[in-house]
């Protein structure tokens, strides 16, 4: 059996939504880590064959996000793409799907990537306001129905962000938080395991850190902003210690949630990046296997 290995990281800084990276797009911020992640593994972009990409997005438009990322890195148009959106595990699901293509002979060397863009996810109208706006384009002209629009503005139609729908179950209608609630309740985590868990995830991340885990993160230039660029992830400006998680704040204010801002992820933007391919590809190439894929779920 194949050995799948990691032989290229890196990754944008993570910020919270609304913050520094609000004006990328997922595809930029997914292209900003793909291309310096081939830049340190010295790989050219002809050598990929396969590029997976998941999105939390569920891109109304249509958007093909691993097509896009990889033309924007130079990958050629031959180099065959998925995408997979709309679920919070889409990152994982591009990986293990990668993984199988590497063992089944379908791919050589693949670019993985988990992107997201919550300050932009996709604003949706009513059919009311889509009902009047065709209404005003047919009688009078596609100007004056813009104009329409922009005088009505959101006084009448409130409009509803993709994140709401996304974040919306088709059967039972229940948010994240409440799904998060819920299954705590239904498996018995308490809040103290959810709290020691997430501890847990912040101390790990802290001792990555200490032992260069930000060798992989790429700073993103803003020439158009006040800050010149980001070097840093920006969602947490002090690590939280044990002493802050029971004065935690309930999120969605359910009285009986145990969903708290420190023991669940912030809506973020950001990108990271994987190169995969097999052992014994990576050695001709002179690529150093920076970890093994032995197992994967998602």
């Amino acid at each position: 059996m194949k050995s799948i290995v990691i032989a290229g990281i890196s990754r944008s800084p993570f910020c919270r939504a609304g913050g520094h990276l609000a004006t990328l797009s997922a595809e930029e911020l997914g292209a900003i880590a793909a291309r310096d992640m081939l830049l340190k593994a010295e790989l050219a972009p002809t050598e990929v064959d396969h590029v997976f990409v998941g999105s939390t997005e569920q891109h109304i438009t249509g958007q093909d996000l691993a097509s896009v990322l990889a033309r924007r890195c130079g990958i050629p148009d031959r180099a065959a793409t998925m995408n997979l959106s709309g679920k919070p595990v889409a990152g994982m699901q591009a990986l293990m799907l990668a993984r199988n293509a590497i063992l089944q002979g379908q791919a050589h060397t693949v670019l993985v990537a988990g992107v997201g863009s919550t300050s932009n996810y996709p604003v949706e109208m009513p059919s009311e306001f889509y009902r009047n706006f065709n209404k005003q384009r047919r009688e009078s002209g596609v100007s004056s129905a813009f104009a329409w629009a922009k005088q009505i503005g959101s006084v009448r139609f409130q409009p509803s962000a993709g994140l709401d729908y996304l974040n919306q179950n088709p059967l039972f209608s229940f948010t994240t938080v409440e799904k998060f609630n819920a299954l705590a309740r239904q498996f018995n985590v308490t809040r103290e395991v959810q709290d020691a868990f997430a501890l847990q995830s912040y101390e790990r991340l802290k001792k990555k850190n200490a032992l260069g885990a930000s060798h992989y993160l790429t700073p993103v230039y803003l020439p158009e902003k006040d800050v010149e660029a980001v070097y840093n992830d920006t969602g947490l400006v002090n690590m939280p210690i044990s002493e802050d998680f029971p004065g935690a704040k309930v999120l969605e204010e359910h009285s009986h949630g145990t969903a708290t801002e420190l023991n669940t992820a912030y809506s973020a933007d950001g990108a990271s990046v994987l190169l995969l391919m097999s052992e014994q590809r990576a050695k001709p190439m002179g690529l150093k296997a920076l970890a093994r894929i032995d197992a994967i779920a998602a």
